[in-house]
């Protein structure tokens, strides 16, 4: 797995430690250690407790397969910065969107059934 010049590197800050990596979850799904020192990000987040996460471009190389990887902002620090003068964005929120769009799915359902109902009832009488 190589880097992408195009993205944010993040580089350990203690090179003969170790960073966890989390899923979604909270649970350790990889490591940066050793020959694996660094990675991609595209964002950062503010996840559990209120502490800050990069997020992983590609979780490809971790232990477990995760949909998304999370990398604690205190353990690394970042190295390449393609997009002055913020390297690395603030993740966007999407969960609100996506609440939103439920509920608006669900209010036009609501509706359609019951024009149909209406629609039946009507045509009966």
């Amino acid at each position: 797995m190589g880097l992408d010049a195009n993205f944010p590197v993040v580089t350990m800050n203690d090179l003969s430690g170790t960073v966890p990596i989390y899923n979604d979850d909270h649970l350790v799904v990889g490591i940066l250690s050793g020959d694996r020192f660094r990675t991609n990000v595209t964002c950062l987040a503010q996840k559990w407790e209120g502490e800050w996460f990069y997020k992983q471009m590609t979780t490809e190389g971790n232990s477990f397969p995760s949909r998304n990887g999370w990398i604690p902002a205190d353990r690394v620090h970042v190295t390449h910065n393609p997009h002055e003068p913020d390297p690395v964005p603030t993740c966007k929120n999407l969960s609100g969107c996506l609440k939103k769009a439920a509920t608006g799915a669900a209010v036009t359902t609501a509706v359609g059934v019951s024009i149909r109902q209406w629609r039946r009832r009507r045509g009966e009488q």
